[in-house]
């Protein structure tokens, strides 16, 4: 019925669904998971602060990435972030400058920009040009930033989200600019871009983390949970494993084989 090492695939996916929508119903009740804050988090205070002072504009992008395909969950936690960002500069009166590069982000961004402003009361304050679409083509959208960078100067540069090869100029514009920055991708093909020429950086899977802290989304919080318990549970299993293995026993493998 199924072919060899599917059932055992099937499982472990019900397994970890399970978890997380059991997390997910632990945390509408009001159970929310409690999450370490990341020391990196207190930058982005410090960077809007910061542009305050210059009178310098805040910068934020949640990458390249769209809503329908398999990176839509990098932009969603980059737009949580910019979410934050965009609170806290209602809050603190800075200049800021939001910028995406799919069309389907665009008006999601610019929903979150206004939302955030009217949560602070300062709705008379947001401007649409604070939001602003470039272009899908990565090396336009790379050189649509450079222009900001060179026109407006921001203080601060947030980049949480997906990113490609663009990474480097943008980073290392922005180091040029003399900006202060933070950045993330769960890409790992660019991480060290962002460990290079950032200030503070979120290494993969820390963004989601980010995300669901800045925003404290029930749900997000519940899935998070869940897949951390779905990732002990077959740590678990593969030291387990290793240690039957090295006796001879062969049973963990031969489940897994199914």
């Amino acid at each position: 019925m199924f072919l060899p090492g599917k059932a055992s695939g099937l499982v472990i996916m019900i397994i970890i669904c399970g978890l997380i929508l059991w997390r997910i119903s632990q945390a509408r009740t009001g159970k929310l998971p409690s999450i370490r804050r990341l020391p990196q988090l207190d930058a982005i205070d410090e960077i809007i602060g910061r542009c305050v002072e210059l009178d310098r504009p805040v910068h934020v992008s949640p990458g390249r990435g769209g809503l329908v395909d398999v990176e839509a969950p990098q932009v969603l936690a980059g737009l949580e972030v910019m979410s934050y960002v965009a609170r806290k500069a209602a809050q603190m009166d800075a200049k800021l400058i939001a910028t995406v590069c799919q069309a389907e982000v665009y008006p999601v961004a610019e929903a979150i920009v206004r939302e955030a402003f009217a949560a602070e009361g300062k709705e008379q304050a947001f401007r649409p040009e604070m939001v602003r679409y470039l272009s899908p083509n990565q090396f336009a959208y790379a050189a649509g930033i450079l222009g900001i960078y060179n026109r407006e100067k921001p203080g601060g540069n947030i980049y949480i989200g997906l990113f490609f090869a663009e990474s480097l100029l943008l980073l290392e514009g922005g180091f040029l600019a003399g900006a202060m920055q933070i950045g993330g991708t769960a890409n790992t093909l660019q991480s060290q871009f962002f460990v290079a020429c950032c200030d503070y950086a979120l290494l993969g899977e820390e963004i989601f983390i980010a995300g669901a802290y800045l925003s404290k989304n029930p749900m997000r919080l519940g899935a998070l949970m869940g897949q951390d318990l779905g990732k002990a549970l077959f740590m678990a299993l593969i030291v387990v494993g290793v240690v039957l293995r090295a006796f001879g026993d062969t049973t963990i493998s031969q489940i897994l084989s199914k």
